[in-house]
């Protein structure tokens, strides 16, 4: 074991740190969990806030367990795990631009993914309620600022983290896009976004998104963005009717 690690910190460097941040970060989610039945998890914007104690590869760990655990979890798990991350995360990621440390590219992808597994699973906006403001306020502003991370500014600071890091980002964020138009069309929807968005804002989100599928130079992003461009065009949006359940 110990020839292990060596071979590991001599081949890997970062790795046996990178570890020892995730097993840091677990045991303080453990004790914020166990601490209260109802969590106050602001540890978590402490987490994602905190890129000198937390590397980058750990906040990924973190938020993909998160994402698995939304994938396995029963239903009512499911509303408390929402209710534990999403509005401490969403929190976190309003709170800025990409960059290449608080907000890299790849946590914002993880986070897109937690997104977007809570949101199939629930096939509902009330995942994403928060005490600190009302329900259609989160969901304009999650929705607005997916369609601002399709096309993040290509400064030459964000340009060190690669073309293949802001593929991931801008794949898991038109996920989340097909997530929220599939909750938006369903009859027991209780929030439209016809009726909290500006006018325009829609149209503008579907020539951003044909746009994608026509010419952006990944293939990847080209795929997903024609599904929900095709997905767009059976919508209530343009033919007037809700999908069935």
């Amino acid at each position: 074991c110990v020839k292990g690690n060596i071979l590991a910190s001599r081949t890997f460097p970062g790795l046996l740190t990178s570890l020892a941040e995730l097993k840091d970060a677990m045991l303080n989610i453990s004790r914020n969990i166990q601490m209260s039945s109802i969590p106050k998890p602001s540890f978590l914007l402490d987490f994602m806030n905190k890129r000198r104690y937390y590397s980058i590869s750990s906040r990924i760990c973190i938020l993909n367990s998160f994402t698995l655990a939304s994938q396995r979890c029963s239903d009512e798990e499911l509303r408390s795990l929402s209710k534990f991350v999403i509005p401490h995360m969403l929190k976190w990621v309003f709170g800025g631009d990409v960059d290449t440390e608080t907000r890299h590219p790849l946590c914002i992808a993880s986070l897109m993914l937690i997104l977007f597994t809570i949101l199939t699973r629930s096939r509902s906006f009330d995942c994403l309620e928060s005490e600190e403001e009302c329900l259609e306020d989160t969901v304009r502003h999650t929705y607005r600022y997916t369609i601002k991370l399709l096309n993040p500014p290509r400064t030459k600071s964000l340009a060190k983290v690669g073309l293949a890091a802001i593929s991931t980002m801008r794949i898991a964020v038109f996920k989340v896009l097909l997530a929220i138009i599939n909750v938006d069309q369903s009859p027991a929807s209780r929030i439209s976004l016809n009726e909290i968005l500006a006018p325009g804002e829609i149209a503008h989100m579907s020539s951003v998104v044909r746009g994608a599928a026509n010419v952006d130079e990944d293939v990847d992003v080209r795929k997903i963005a024609a599904q929900l461009s095709t997905l767009f065009q059976n919508s209530y949006y343009i033919t007037g009717n809700k999908m069935r359940q």
